[in-house]
């Protein structure tokens, strides 16, 4: 076992040396093209690097809202799922395919909340557009 170790750590330490001298011939490289870059191709560049993380923004604005309903809606199907069961099993005395109706109910939930996840996100997306 302790071969296998010894011949991790010597192939670690020899990618590392080598990952060390490429990038360092990267960082020299990418040194003397910042050289040649004009000032005008620096402005046009920041300003659509703005525009891209201000469209990063509005999409990541919603993430926290995305995970609260699919955790709801996660909720909301097992328990529905746990309800149908115990009614199908009541009526019906078998047992099997418990975990299709569970499984098929967290589906439902989930899919219907994203729905309503897009619905919000663009009824605030088209909002922001007539703000500006």
């Amino acid at each position: 076992m302790q071969e296998v170790f010894i011949v991790g750590i010597v192939f670690f330490s020899i990618y590392k040396i080598i990952q060390l001298f490429v990038l360092q011939r990267e960082r020299a490289l990418m040194i003397k093209k910042m050289d040649q870059i004009s000032t005008e191709m620096l402005q046009s560049n920041l300003s659509s690097l703005q525009s891209v993380q201000k469209s990063k923004f509005q999409s990541n604005q919603f993430s926290m809202l995305r995970l609260g309903v699919v955790g709801i809606a996660i909720g909301i199907g097992w328990i529905l799922g746990n309800i149908l069961n115990e009614i199908r099993v009541s009526l019906t005395n078998n047992s099997w395919g418990w975990d299709s109706t569970l499984f098929a109910t967290i589906a439902l939930c989930t899919g219907i909340a994203l729905i309503i996840v897009y619905l919000i996100e663009r009824k605030a997306v088209k909002e922001a557009k007539k703000m500006e």
